[in-house]
């Protein structure tokens, strides 16, 4: 098996314009990015049928509730 992957080297040219005071060409030398080994572990598992179905149909109520509350101050 190879080892782990070489860091990714770039190279960048800016060439700035003519009115700087600067030197028009700036080298940014070889940047290196670090490779970071990350593991993570699965954490418990809720699923969606854990949820009760009554908290269902009270938030369904309620948004609904909420909808016509702000259509009616919208018509009066």
């Amino acid at each position: 098996m190879a080892g782990p992957p070489e860091p990714k080297k770039e190279t960048i040219q800016i060439i700035a314009s003519s009115t700087a005071r600067h030197p028009s060409i700036i080298n940014v030398r070889t940047v290196e990015t670090p490779v970071a080994k990350v593991t993570a572990e699965p954490g418990p598992q809720r699923r969606i049928d854990d949820i009760p179905t009554p908290l269902y149909w009270a938030l369904l109520v309620t948004s609904a509730a909420i909808l016509i509350l702000q259509i009616w101050n919208y018509l009066s």
